[in-house]
């Protein structure tokens, strides 16, 4: 289940969701859910970014240094899915490998 402008909330068990906030600004929504046996609680919240790593080797370590490169400055990844590959050409040959990645980490507040 997708809330608007990139934010996943994961599946889980059964449960109730609720809206408990209007959409801010950038049309963010929080949910709190419920499980029949438990209290009201806060689900995860991931954000998802597109990145791009390249490498003159290969798609895969393109892949791998888009990965790297993101778990330097963000914490918590969790999920990267490959969304496109190509290539630079120059001369006839091709001298670099491009991935694109669509990445999730976890949101935090504060």
């Amino acid at each position: 289940m997708s809330a608007s402008l990139g934010w996943v909330i994961p599946p889980t068990t059964p449960q109730t969701c609720q809206q408990t906030s209007a959409p801010d600004n950038l049309g963010d929504i929080r949910y709190t859910a419920s499980h029949p046996n438990e209290g009201a609680k806060l689900m995860s919240v991931y954000k998802m970014i597109e990145i791009v790593g390249t490498s003159p080797e290969s798609w895969d370590k393109a892949a791998a240094v888009a990965v790297e490169r993101a778990g330097s400055t963000l914490r918590d990844l969790r999920v990267a899915e490959v969304t496109d590959q190509d290539v630079v050409i120059e001369n006839g040959k091709i001298s670099l490998y491009r991935t694109k990645l669509k990445i999730s980490f976890k949101f935090e507040d504060g």
